[in-house]
């Protein structure tokens, strides 16, 4: 089978597949430190985890791990 044929069956069978579209220009926020010190404070009042925190404030749990590491640097 030669590589074009492969690649059209692949994207034949995958016709069903589910699509993504994004709309909006995707760009990088900037945190003040208020701002990340406020979220750092949020994990663990009321049994809150660090993935409830980053889902609510839409961000991921590296950012609270990663500014948790800067706080004690």
């Amino acid at each position: 089978m030669s590589l074009l044929s492969s690649l059209l069956t692949s994207y034949e069978m995958g016709r069903d597949m589910r699509h993504e579209v994004i709309v909006g220009v995707e760009r990088r926020r900037r945190w003040r430190e208020e701002e990340k010190l406020s979220i750092l404070e949020k994990v663990g009042l009321n049994g809150a985890t660090v993935s409830d925190v980053a889902r609510c404030h839409d961000i991921t749990r590296q950012h609270i791990y990663q500014w948790r590491q800067e706080l004690r640097r």
